[in-house]
């Protein structure tokens, strides 16, 4: 049998397991106890000690209820292992239980005075048959897995319910048979003692019998733990035979109650050699699921850490080219500010100038929180998202990503629906399929690379070939390249955590599992088709959004009117450029402005009791006090101070620095006045 199953798996099966030194000394024990308590009480066992009330039921109930325990244990064990021998065995124990059973309710004032078949000659045969099927079980056992080996019964479920029928079937039909004729057989006793016959009689055929099985066990040959139980079990029987049928004189001597509590034995020893072997295993399952708990943990660990440096390597490669329009943007600004100074006085060109700096600066703001999003340092939620308007703003990056050796086109529904996810996330996707794209075109002479969006409704047939999507209205986004394609092998690996054709110097993405991650985060799916040497072309359905997405929000122009007040603010910013232009703003907008370089010397100030109505101060501080710590020590010298943070980290990362701490208000850097005026506001207002 040991074929039919993993090694590891062949724990679980006694029959499988070859009996270890311990489980035989065990056994020997065992053995030595039995055969030392059959010396000892063998010289009185005719000796009458007299009935002992309620004994007979009390020990006939547990010792079917033991052979019912173990018919189910081995009936479990055939579901996982259907071997014909654990079957016949199983089926064996069930037989023998309904004869105790029915050996308790014919025996004498067990029940009723005469026994509940009403016939004094019924019990001993029932005895009598009850122990000499034992070892024919035992025996068809032993041949079964001689002959049988290694086959596999088909249907498990129904093999042991028609065993289980059987036996029960098989018990009932004989017991019947033998109450049918029970006046044609010899009387075994009279008045409570028992007739003995002689040599050729009963007793030396059962003798025969109950050894033959356990001679057979003894000299076999790679003896399981199952075999050594049964062994076991078999000499015990023994032992009860001839205590019962041989040294016993009368019912209630003490060869009577011996010979019972050795068949009561006998009945146990397997069932708890079978229940010490589901502890060991449960105590195993247990160190094993910690260990895959610990596992899992270190893999998703590893799979966090892969997965930020990869990302990291993904914008590194934007570096480059983002670096080119950070430069244009700083020219830009340069340049306005340059031909300002240059000419002070004329204000039409020194408002058409401030105007294109301050566009100019807007994107590199612009740049700065897609590098951050890229990154995954912002905080990101899912929204309602217009993808064309997501693409769009990504072309630059895009474009730069994969280099100018690279046709990139966007090909856009114009009515696309939209969806909800995290638009972070998706631009990391998105941004992740154009790099595969870009290294799968790289030995093409012309690499081609077009993002599409459609609108698609997905039948129940094309739905359920999509991960078993709902059917219904999707947003397709697919990344097409004319590059080296994808093997049939490739293509069924490919979503799976860190796999990749490419090595260690070329390799660079995120890896395809981020992307589906993300499709399936979203509640849509990812699909490949790609052909060998034909290019690639990934798609990603993402359900429809019923809601319509946030309109996008034009600046504020410079000359809008912003909210002013008269209050006092305490600035803390140790950066002197930021510090002068933040106290022009506030002195612009109405306020009063009191200037501290850091926390220390801004708890100073707090100390003089000069009016403060706001704290406004940067998150990082040089000294011992960062910002949330200066607001901390702020509320406690002036209750109820109300404080506006400016920092140029993204939320996440504030996080981090103050764990499990509610985030005071953060405005976030750079900003303009007019953001700087509504944070201001709200924060006293409120």
């Amino acid at each position: 049998m040991s074929g039919a199953t993993s090694a590891s798996a062949r724990q679980a099966f006694l029959s499988l397991v070859a009996a270890q030194p311990g489980e035989r000394r065990g056994a020997i024990v065992v053995l030595v106890l039995s055969a030392a308590l059959f010396g000892l009480t063998a010289p009185f066992g005719a000796r009458f000690i007299g009935p002992i009330d309620g004994f007979v039921p009390a020990s006939q109930a547990a010792l079917a209820l033991n052979d019912v325990i173990t018919a189910a244990l081995l009936f479990g064990q055939f579901a996982s292992l259907p071997s014909p021998a654990i079957l016949l065995l199983g089926a064996g124990y069930l037989f023998d239980a309904v004869l105790v059973v029915m050996h308790a309710l014919s025996f004498p004032s067990a029940f009723l005075p005469e026994g509940v078949f009403g016939h004094p000659q019924l019990a001993p045969w029932l005895y009598i048959l009850w122990h000499m099927s034992f070892p024919g079980i035992v025996l068809g056992y032993v041949a079964a897995d001689v002959a049988l080996g290694e086959r596999l019964l088909r249907a498990p479920v129904a093999a042991t319910c028609w065993a289980a029928l059987g036996a029960i079937g098989a018990a009932a039909l004989s017991v019947a048979a033998l109450v049918a004729g029970i006046d044609l057989m010899p009387p075994l006793q009279f008045g409570g003692r028992y007739v003995h016959t002689g040599p050729g009689g009963v007793r030396i055929g059962l003798l025969v019998w109950t050894i033959l099985p356990l001679v057979l066990l003894w000299w076999r040959r790679g003896r399981s733990t199952l075999d050594l139980w049964l062994l076991v079990v078999m000499a015990t029987w023994a032992c009860d035979f001839l205590t019962s049928t041989v040294i016993s004189q009368q019912r209630y001597d003490l060869a009577f109650y011996v010979g019972r509590s050795y068949g009561l034995l006998s009945a146990s020893f397997l069932l708890v050699a079978m229940l010490l072997r589901i502890k060991r295993l449960h105590r195993a399952l247990v160190v094993a699921l910690e260990d895959a708990e610990a596992r899992n943990r270190e893999l998703a660990r590893s799979r966090e850490e892969f997965a930020r440096v990869q990302r990291f390597e993904a914008v590194g490669q934007l570096v480059g080219g983002v670096g080119h329009d950070f430069k244009n943007i700083l020219t830009v600004v340069i340049g306005s500010l340059d031909l300002i100074q240059a000419d002070p006085g004329n204000a039409a060109k020194v408002t058409r100038l401030s105007y294109t700096a301050l566009d100019a600066a807007r994107r590199g703001e612009r740049l700065t929180h897609k590098l951050l999003s890229f990154a995954h340092r912002q905080v990101l939620r899912p929204t309602v998202v217009d993808l064309n308007r997501a693409i769009g703003r990504l072309e630059v990056f895009l474009q730069r990503a994969v280099g100018e050796q690279v046709q990139l086109g966007l090909i856009c529904e114009p009515e696309l629906w939209p969806v909800r996810c995290d638009v972070g996330e998706f631009e990391s996707a998105l941004l992740n399929l154009v790099l595969n794209a870009r290294d799968a075109v790289a030995g093409v002479p012309i690499g081609r690379i077009a993002v599409l969006t459609r609108n698609v409704v997905l039948g129940p047939d094309e739905a359920a070939g999509l991960g078993g999507l709902a059917p219904g209205p999707y947003v397709a986004v697919a990344v097409r390249d004319n590059g080296c394609g994808m093997t049939p092998e490739v293509q069924a690996h490919a979503f799976e955590p860190f796999f990749t054709t490419k090595s260690q110097a070329v390799a660079s993405g995120l890896g395809l599992s981020h992307v589906y991650g993300f499709a399936t985060a979203a509640g849509g799916d990812a699909v490949i088709a790609s052909r060998e040497g034909a290019g690639t072309t990934i798609t990603l359905y993402l359900p429809r959004a019923r809601e319509a997405p946030a309109p996008e929000t034009a600046p504020t122009p410079p000359l809008f009117r912003v909210p002013c007040g008269s209050e006092t603010i305490l600035l803390v910013e140790d950066d002197a450029g930021v510090r002068q232009v933040a106290v022009e703003a506030l002195e612009t907008l109405g306020y009063t402005v009191l200037v501290a370089h850091d926390g220390a010397e801004a708890l100073g100030v707090l100390r003089r009791g000069d009016r403060i109505d706001l704290l406004f101060s940067d998150v990082v501080l040089p000294g011992a006090l960062n910002g949330f710590e200066l607001a901390e020590e702020a509320r406690r010298l002036r209750r109820g101070l109300p404080v506006l943070l400016t920092s140029g980290y993204a939320a996440s990362e504030l996080q981090k620095r103050r764990p499990g701490a509610p985030l005071e208000p953060v405005l976030d850097k750079p900003y303009r006045r007019e953001d700087l005026a509504s944070a201001i506001r709200r924060v006293l207002d409120r």
